[in-house]
């Protein structure tokens, strides 16, 4: 059964986040963490124990963004949270850990803007960074948005 564009824009960004290996170069330069995408099979995951390079990835509001003929473009939204764990022992700064993890992220989201032909373009946000004493886990924000068309009355096909 086919997929709504939307549900194959959000595989897309787990494979491209799922692609991200310490040390594997691509387009110049290497990644400095392995990250393990999760999309979240509830709402509710204040009492999860999250991991190290976790990165969950959240769907938020999208809608319309213009007409165009007989296509609809529309932006869906990702609110991407990824974990930055330290260990007492580590000799790397948390703001470095941060910005080493923020700019996996941007790389792996750039090397195809179009999420596999799906979409149009790409807007990775700014990392925002987030810590939490009650989870006892800091990290980073980042929201993405990507701009794709459909079919009008028709949300399984690209526009």
């Amino acid at each position: 059964m086919a997929e709504p564009i939307a549900e194959l824009i959000a595989q897309n960004i787990k494979a491209a986040i799922e692609s991200v290996n310490a040390g594997e170069v691509v387009e110049g330069n290497a990644y400095h963490y392995t990250l393990k995408p999760l999309r979240p099979l509830r709402v509710d995951y204040e009492n999860v124990k999250w991991n190290n390079h976790d990165v969950i990835i959240r769907q938020m509001d999208s809608g319309p963004s213009a007409a165009a003929q007989l296509r609809v473009r529309r932006v869906l939204n990702f609110a991407l949270s990824a974990i930055c764990i330290d260990s007492i022992d580590s000799s790397t700064t948390i703001d470095t850990h941060q910005n080493r993890v923020a700019a996996d992220i941007e790389k792996a989201l750039q090397v195809d803007t179009t999420r596999g032909g799906y979409a149009l373009f790409t807007e990775v946000g700014d990392a925002v960074p987030f810590e939490s004493d009650e989870l006892e886990l800091t990290g980073i924000l980042i929201d993405v948005a990507v701009h794709y068309s459909i079919m009008e009355k028709d949300p399984y096909t690209n526009g």
